[in-house]
C-alpha cells in the first residue's frame, strides 16, 4: 500500500487526542472529556471523524487497537499484579528512584481543583486545521499539545502536567509518550500492519571532530553532524509524522520547534548542538520499499543517504553565500568527511 493512500491524518490526529493529559487526575470521565477538549478547545466540528474515533476508542476500532498495544506492558503488569484503581481523591507525586514524596493536594482538595481548571482550559480556543493528507496540520499539533495543556490556571495541576503518567495503576510511562506511540502505530495498523524499526548512526564523528583545531572548530564541526542529522530527520518527520520518531524526541528540541513545529523560539536555544548522532524510528513498510528484507533495507539506505547528500549540499551552500565565496571550494570536503 502507497504512503498516500493509508496515510489519514484525520486518524492519527483522533489518536494523539484520544486521551487528554490529565487522565491520570480523572480516569472514570477521560473519554468524554477528550470529546469535549477535541470539540470545544480545538474546535473540532461535530461531523467530523475525529470525534467519533475518540469516542469509540475503547469499543471499536483502529486506535482502540493501537491503544492496547501502545500500553502493552503497563496492562500486563496490571493482569500479573492486579492494583486497586486509584480514588484519584489526592495528587502524590513520588520521586521515582528515592521514593521521597514530592507533591501532595489535600485528600479531596483535587477533584474541585480539576474542574476548575478544566472549566478555564475550555475558554481557550485553538482552532486546530485538518486536512486529510496534510502531515503539517498533526505535527503542530503534536507541538503545540504540550504546551496548550500548560494553560491550566491552576498552579498545583501545571506545574506537573508534563510528568503525568498514562495509568495510575502502573505509572511507568508518561501520557505524553502513550499518545505518541498509539498515533504512529494507528498510521502502522491503517498502512497494513507491517512497519520498519529503524535506528541509524553515523559514524566516524569523534574522528571527524577531532580535525578541530580551534575551541570555535570544536563547536562547529559538532553542530555540523547535528544540524546534518536533523536535516533528515525534517525530512522523514515531514513524510511520516514527527510521531514516528522516538529518539530523539521532537517537541523538546528548539531546532525541530523552529522548523518542523512552526514556532517562535530564542537565537540562544539555536546554537547549541541538539540532535544527535543517531536515532530510532518507526516507520510503516509501504509499496515504495517492496521486495526481499534485503531489498527494503537496501532502498531504505538509499533513500537516507540521499537526504544526507541533499542536506550537506545546503549547508555548504549556505555556507558559502554566508562567506561570500565560490562553493567551489569546499570540492574537498567529501560525504565520507561527514558520515564517516
Amino acid at each position: 500500500m502507497s504512503l498516500k493512500k493509508c496515510l489519514d491524518v484525520e486518524l492519527k490526529i483522533a489518536s494523539l487526542l484520544h486521551d487528554p493529559l490529565d487522565k491520570a487526575l480523572d480516569y472514570r470521565n477521560h473519554i468524554d472529556r477528550a470529546v469535549n477538549y477535541a470539540s470545544t478547545l480545538f474546535q473540532i466540528p461535530p461531523t467530523s471523524n475525529i470525534l467519533k474515533l475518540i469516542a469509540m476508542h475503547h469499543s471499536s476500532g483502529i486506535i482502540k487497537e493501537a491503544d492496547e498495544n501502545a500500553s502493552s506492558l503497563n496492562r500486563t503488569l496490571i493482569l500479573r499484579f492486579k492494583p486497586s484503581r486509584s480514588r484519584e481523591d489526592n495528587l502524590l507525586i513520588y520521586h521515582p528512584l528515592s521514593g521521597i514524596e514530592l507533591h501532595f493536594i489535600g485528600k479531596n482538595m483535587l477533584p474541585a481543583k480539576l474542574n476548575a481548571a478544566q472549566k478555564n482550559l475550555m475558554k481557550i480556543k485553538y482552532p486546530l486545521k485538518v486536512s486529510k493528507q496534510s502531515v503539517d496540520d498533526f505535527n503542530r499539533l503534536m507541538g503545540d499539545l504540550p504546551l496548550i495543556y500548560y494553560l491550566f490556571e491552576d498552579e498545583d495541576i501545571r506545574k506537573w502536567i508534563y510528568n503525568l503518567p498514562e495509568d495510575t495503576r502502573t505509572p511507568i510511562t508518561s501520557i505524553l509518550s502513550h499518545l505518541q506511540m498509539t498515533s504512529i502505530i494507528s498510521t502502522i495498523i491503517s498502512c497494513g500492519r507491517k512497519f520498519l524499526v529503524v535506528y541509524l548512526d553515523i559514524g566516524g564523528v569523534q574522528e571527524f571532530i577531532s580535525r578541530s583545531r580551534k575551541t570555535l572548530d570544536l563547536w562547529a564541526s559538532s553542530y555540523l553532524v547535528s544540524l546534518l542529522n536533523y536535516y533528515v530527520i525534517y525530512i522523514l518527520a515531514k513524510k511520516y509524522g514527527a510521531d514516528s520518531f522516538i529518539i530523539p524526541w521532537l517537541p523538546v528540541i528548539p531546532i525541530a520547534r523552529a522548523t518542523l513545529f512552526g514556532k517562535k523560539v530564542n537565537y540562544e536555544e539555536l546554537i547549541h548542538s541538539q540532535v544527535p548522532n543517531s536515532f530510532l524510528a518507526l516507520f510503516p513498510l509501504i509499496e515504495e520499499y517492496n521486495g526481499s528484507i534485503e531489498d527494503v533495507l537496501n532502498n531504505l539506505y538509499d533513500e537516507i543517504i540521499k537526504y544526507y547528500k541533499e542536506g550537506l549540499d545546503k549547508i555548504i551552500s549556505a555556507i558559502a553565500e554566508f562567506l561570500n565565496v565560490d562553493k567551489s571550494v569546499f570540492d574537498e570536503v567529501s560525504v565520507h568527511d561527514i558520515l564517516g
